[in-house]
């Protein structure tokens, strides 16, 4: 290999780590620092911040790959490349088609995930394939960047938790600050990253010692966010680790850690503060948001066949959500998703773009069932069959479906 090869081969797996470790800890409300307001035209700047440093860095990797390609050193195969090109078309199709092509193109009512996110997602994918390639070592250096990462966010955790955080009075969220969310803005994103990275600890150097100390910090900071329905998720997860997985010996004792800690945390919700009611409330508009959006989706052929466009909920809420919202929602209640991953995908793109999408992931899920990496993505379709899903989740989502595809590909 040349030098020249050598140096773009180390450049693009430099940016493939810088963007891994950069995008969860930046600070979204970094640009109030120098008094940059309302830089980003949306009404949250939480997550527009993060996605126009990852626009940034896929262009660098982007330019990179384009050499790589011209040098013929990268190690995308013909099928693989087939396959982005046919995702580009669908996508530009849907947009071309959309409710308002100016929206789904150029704007975004929150968070940024218009054409442009949603491709530079798909280019991370093929050039996570490329990397991943390359060698064997690349998977485990990236787990560690990514899990570093991760510590980083633990540490600013900590210093909102004991009340030491001097950016305090940048915070512009819509939850109490006293649940902790470190640099993803809300405790409940902070507690799905979490959750998903968790299966992640268990495959960190193999060794039980790193694996123990990342799990507690996980647990504790899943506990910190006080987001219900993840804490039962991560206790029952790591009891499924513990019984089936595992060999360590003290097994019995971290059965009933984690047993009681699943009673208290019931009595602290259901019996001290009651929140049995808002839960449901909650749950029963999820439902009637994901009808709405259905519903506005099967009104005509062609938004079944290639959808209605990125980021095109917002603009049509309002002429299909359903009465029942006004029940569980304020009536002035306007989504720009409908907190369900799978229908998002299937309004935005339509039918093809659907299965081009998810058909590949579920028959890589399907011939590696039951790893660590499976267990992460299961556990992020799962969370994100019922919320919405920002930059970093959809980040670890990639990562592991690249690692499980490269895996499925290799000879046995």
């Amino acid at each position: 290999m040349s030098n020249i090869e050598n140096i773009l081969n180390k450049l693009f797996n430099y940016w493939i780590y810088i963007l891994f470790s950069s995008i969860p800890i930046i600070f979204s409300f970094l640009p109030d620092l120098f008094w940059i307001h309302n830089v980003f035209h949306s009404r949250f700047p939480y997550e527009s911040f993060k996605v126009s440093i990852f626009f940034i860095i896929i262009c660098f990797l982007l330019i990179i790959f384009i050499l790589r390609t011209l040098l013929k050193i990268n190690n995308l195969s013909y099928n693989e490349i087939t396959l982005g090109i046919g995702i580009f078309i669908v996508f530009s199709i849907s947009t071309f088609f959309s409710a308002d092509m100016n929206l789904s193109i150029f704007w975004s009512p929150e968070k940024k995930h218009w054409i442009f996110f949603f491709g530079a997602l798909v280019f991370l994918f093929f050039f996570m394939l490329d990397f991943l390639k390359q060698n064997n070592k690349n998977r485990y250096l990236l787990i560690d960047v990514v899990l570093f990462s991760f510590i980083l966010i633990a540490f600013y955790w900590f210093i909102q938790f004991f009340w030491f955080d001097p950016l305090k009075w940048l915070f512009r969220t819509r939850v109490p600050i006293e649940r902790v969310f470190s640099t993803l803005w809300n405790p409940n994103y902070l507690a799905w990253y979490t959750l998903v990275l968790l299966p992640l600890s268990f495959v960190w150097k193999n060794n039980k010692n790193y694996t123990a100390f990342f799990t507690s910090i996980i647990f504790v900071i899943i506990l910190l966010t006080r987001s219900l329905f993840w804490i039962v998720f991560a206790t029952i997860y790591l009891l499924y680790i513990i019984n089936r997985k595992l060999k360590w010996k003290y097994k019995m004792f971290l059965n009933v850690f984690f047993i009681l800690t699943g009673m208290i945390v019931f009595y602290e919700f259901f019996v001290l503060y009651n929140v049995s009611d808002m839960k449901l409330y909650s749950l029963y508009a999820r439902f009637y948001l994901w009808k709405s959006v259905l519903i506005g989706n099967l009104a005509s052929f062609k938004s079944i066949l290639i959808g209605n466009g990125f980021d095109s909920i917002y603009l049509l809420f309002n002429r299909i959500r359903d009465p029942m919202l006004s029940v569980y929602e304020d009536k002035n209640f306007i989504a720009d998703s409908s907190h369900n991953i799978f229908i998002d995908i299937f309004f935005f793109i339509g039918i093809i773009g659907f299965f081009a999408i998810f058909v590949p992931i579920f028959r890589i899920l399907k011939s590696k069932f039951d790893t660590y990496f499976w267990h992460s993505i299961v556990l992020f379709f799962l969370f994100f069959s019922f919320n919405v899903t920002v930059l970093s989740h959809f980040m670890i989502l990639i990562m592991c479906v690249s690692i499980l595809y490269v895996d499925n590909k290799k000879p046995d």
